[in-house]
């Protein structure tokens, strides 16, 4: 486990057997909040990918586990979800700097999550819509077999 505390940047894997909370979620330490707008048209921009590392992301110092993975591509979600991405850490150094130059980026999934919540409302809104729309026409079918 390899930490350079100067810039709270550690590369290594971090294993926990309980739970491992961080920020915070409380109403009272937030302000200028506004609901999640085309929440559909946003996840539409981004994909779900299966693929695999590149060889050389070992000799960066990034060593994943699976070498076949699924994820996202955070270029893609830097797009429309700008604030879930950051510098990756194991191309993060002292002052947050990129090490290889190469400026390469991580997702944080969890910033994701608030788009899909509000994406599965608004389906659930169309389907509560066409269930009632046809519901009306099952009646007015109903009157005209009559």
């Amino acid at each position: 486990f390899k930490c350079d505390w100067s810039s709270d940047v550690c590369s290594s894997d971090l294993y926990a057997a309980g739970n491992v909370t961080a920020y915070s979620s409380d109403r009272r330490l937030k302000k200028n909040i506004k609901n999640i707008e085309n929440a559909i048209g946003v996840l539409s921009q981004i994909r779900g990918v299966y693929f695999d590392w590149e060889d050389f992301v070992d000799d960066l110092g990034f060593n994943p586990i699976d070498r076949h993975d699924i994820g996202v591509i955070a270029q893609e979600i830097q797009q429309v979800i700008p604030m879930a991405i950051k510098p990756a850490p194991f191309d993060t150094g002292i002052e947050g700097k990129s090490q290889s130059g190469q400026n390469y980026l991580t997702v944080q999934i969890e910033k994701i999550i608030p788009v899909l919540i509000e994406a599965i409302k608004d389906q659930q809104k169309i389907i509560t819509d066409q269930e009632s729309r046809i519901s009306n026409l099952e009646e007015i079918i109903k009157k005209l077999n009559l």
